[in-house]
């Protein structure tokens, strides 16, 4: 029997050269859990900073909740238009990991985003 794992990328996009970056790596299962991946160390010589609240790289964190450094991504849930949003990416409630999945969190003020992938 074939278990699928899912997990979101986070993907950083260098200005200087257009190339796209794995450097993290966000699951959840009965907690969440967020790594840099193989991708980071090359990301950095390019010009990308570690996130503040993930400043060492070799460390995997875990946390019962969504990292606030992700969930500052994703549009409060007591927004006025917030039934409007959830529709848009077919969510009938508000579900942190679902909307970062979904949404991607790409933000204008930086180059990352979150990519959902699938693992048999």
């Amino acid at each position: 029997m074939n278990i699928e794992k899912e997990f979101l990328y986070l993907v950083w996009q260098c200005t200087s050269n257009g190339r796209e970056y794995i450097v993290g790596k966000l699951s959840k299962n009965k907690q969440y859990e967020f790594c840099y991946c193989e991708e980071i160390e090359e990301a950095i010589r390019n010009g990308f900073k570690p996130l503040i609240s993930f400043s060492k790289i070799d460390t995997v964190y875990r946390s019962e909740e969504l990292f606030p450094a992700f969930s500052s991504r994703l549009p409060d849930r007591k927004r006025k238009d917030i039934d409007k949003i959830l529709n848009k990416y077919n969510l009938d409630e508000y579900d942190t990991y679902e909307l970062l999945k979904r949404s991607g969190a790409k933000l204008p003020i930086d180059n990352l985003q979150f990519v959902c992938c699938r693992v048999a």
